[in-house]
């Protein structure tokens, strides 16, 4: 640990700065948190890192109530945003509507996992948050699937579905329930990154048998789409 701040306008004034600097919003005093209310107090500033998607990554010195200091980092800008993408397709065997997850190596556990695509928008703010073209939900289909991915899509309907609060993201991940047809198949890939076509009750079925689908925040979106829009069953 470095020496803390002494004095807690000083911090909260070269916190803001940063955020300033990167079109951030600034905080109030109370984001600095208590100690003597039980709550984790930050003290201090460690490292501030520029990360590849335009976000922030901060490494702030923290007292924690019982366990004391230690360090803890948190990212700002974004949001990460997950996409459902629930596509109409003609092609042979997977002909009809199919939910579409992606085939990722997960190095610390030594085997595949079955994700929903996402990432961040690279173009936050342009256009509308549910365009029928153009919207976040496709932009981050793009960066997964590649440029093909929006020349293979007919207009889609972009639906909500829950906004989630992911650890060490200081903004709220957006999900979407994107509904389109498959006017061309996306060229295929095989291993890391390769898309898997399921029917619905495929991917219920997967999901009650826990080792399909591990990623925490891809169980959670299913299981809130299927209360929100029954129908897809």
């Amino acid at each position: 640990m470095g020496q803390p701040y002494p004095n807690r306008d000083v911090l909260l004034t070269d916190i803001n700065g940063i955020f300033r600097s990167h079109g951030l919003p600034v905080w109030e005093t109370k984001h600095l948190g208590s100690a003597e209310k039980g709550e984790c107090q930050i003290v201090g500033l460690r490292n501030v890192r520029d990360l590849p998607d335009g976000r922030i990554e901060i490494e702030f010195e923290v007292i924690v109530p019982v366990t004391g200091p230690t360090a803890i980092t948190a990212r700002f800008g974004g949001p990460m945003v997950f996409v459902l993408p629930y596509l109409g397709t003609t092609a042979g065997q997977n002909a009809g509507l199919k939910i579409a997850l992606m085939k990722h190596w997960r190095v610390e556990i030594g085997e595949w996992s079955y994700e929903l695509p996402h990432g961040f928008d690279p173009r936050p703010g342009d256009g509308t948050e549910f365009d029928p073209i153009d919207s976040p939900a496709h932009r981050v289909l793009e960066r997964t699937f590649g440029d093909v991915c929006s020349e293979s899509l007919g207009a889609s309907r972009v639906m909500p579905l829950t906004d989630l609060r992911l650890r060490h993201e200081a903004a709220p991940a957006k999900a979407y329930l994107l509904v389109a047809s498959v006017l061309r198949p996306f060229p295929r890939r095989i291993g890391e990154g390769e898309i898997v076509l399921l029917d619905w009750p495929q991917v219920m079925c997967l999901l009650r048998r826990n080792n399909f689908v591990t990623d925490p925040t891809a169980r959670a979106i299913l299981y809130e789409a299927a209360f929100l829009y029954p129908d897809l069953k």
